[in-house]
């Protein structure tokens, strides 16, 4: 039985930590590692990562001094010693049958095994999960309901063959905090050829809210322009190994990417920078926008974002004052 090495990186997550790792524990497929990667947390995560390691022979726990989500899976994947990965975040929980559903046991040694998740929170439950239970070895129909329902954009309910990662030198990219995972996704896909993807929908994602979620909080431009040049470059790579040529299938992550660049504009606008960075920094977004006009032409449903695209796309285009005004009176109307 193939050997699964579970990689939980960890800061800041005392709260939710034990749910997260009782949820693994109880697994029906025993056949595991637990690898806890202390990411220099300030709080309790530590100590509680020592007391798991020292009650439960498959923990282990490492520390480290604190250098982000990516640079703790990465040490995860050095210290790893099974045969596939599985990525879990901390605040996450999965159910009891979450490994089982992947059918390690029963679809032997292919690349990927992919399975739905559940997104808890936000006064919501929603699933993103597989129509069928199906073996791939042409991958382009995986790949394509994958993109469309953001479940490749998360490293998370997956198995991935250590070898092809450790083959490839496929790692998270430690220089960027938007896209990361995303980008270890599709890297990874260029060199799939065999996947299995279940129905199962096991995986708990857990909206706590705080700065860790995109919409709560400021990126960098340069993040967002390396990010979409990066994903160009992996999505093209497999677009030719596939024989991809209508991308329509994508318009549902080119509206999440057109809320990432205007949230993070508005967290500009909200800031206490003084009024000469917000206005340095706005005018770096207004050149963005303004040399991709196809950002205009992707439709989107909420409202204020549509107005705000709207003035953007306007011949206010250029009024730094207009549209702090709008952002300043959006936010005293509770206008989101």
């Amino acid at each position: 039985m193939p050997k699964i090495s579970i990689i939980i990186p960890i800061y800041k997550s005392e709260k939710f930590l034990k749910k997260c790792v009782d949820s693994i524990l109880s697994q029906t497929f025993k056949n595991i590692e637990i690898l806890l990667i202390d990411d220099g947390s300030p709080d309790l995560s530590g100590e509680i990562c020592d007391q798991y390691a020292s009650e439960y022979s498959q923990v282990k726990a490492f520390h480290i001094s604190n250098s982000g989500v990516s640079a703790a899976r990465n040490f995860g994947i050095s210290k790893s010693s099974g045969e596939y990965l599985c990525f879990i975040d901390s605040d996450d929980y999965v159910e009891d049958e979450y490994l089982e559903c992947f059918g390690l046991n029963v679809y032997l040694d292919l690349d990927l095994y992919m399975q739905g998740y559940r997104i808890l929170g936000l006064n919501r439950e929603e699933e993103k999960k597989f129509p069928q239970n199906a073996v791939y070895y042409n991958q382009k129909e995986p790949y394509i309901y994958s993109e469309m329902n953001f479940i490749m954009a998360s490293p998370c309910f997956k198995l991935y063959r250590r070898s092809v990662v450790e083959e490839n030198h496929i790692l998270f990219d430690e220089s960027i905090s938007l896209g990361e995972d995303h980008l270890f996704s599709l890297n990874y896909y260029c060199y799939v050829t065999s996947v299995y993807v279940s129905t199962g929908c096991f995986y708990n994602y857990v909206y706590h809210g705080g700065e860790q979620h995109l919409t709560n909080r400021y990126v960098p431009l340069e993040n967002i322009l390396y990010y979409s040049d990066q994903i160009e470059f992996f999505r093209n790579k497999i677009f030719a190994n596939l024989g991809i040529i209508n991308t329509s299938f994508l318009i549902p992550w080119k509206k999440a990417f057109v809320l990432i660049v205007l949230d993070s504009l508005v967290r500009v606008l909200e800031s206490k920078w003084s009024w000469g960075d917000k206005r340095m920094e706005y005018k770096k977004y207004i050149a963005y926008l303004n040399s991709d006009k196809e950002l205009f032409e992707v439709r989107i449903e909420n409202n204020s974002t549509k107005i705000l695209l709207l003035i953007l796309n306007s011949k206010l285009f250029h009024s730094f004052t207009f549209v702090y005004t709008y952002i300043y009176i959006r936010k005293k109307l509770s206008f989101l």
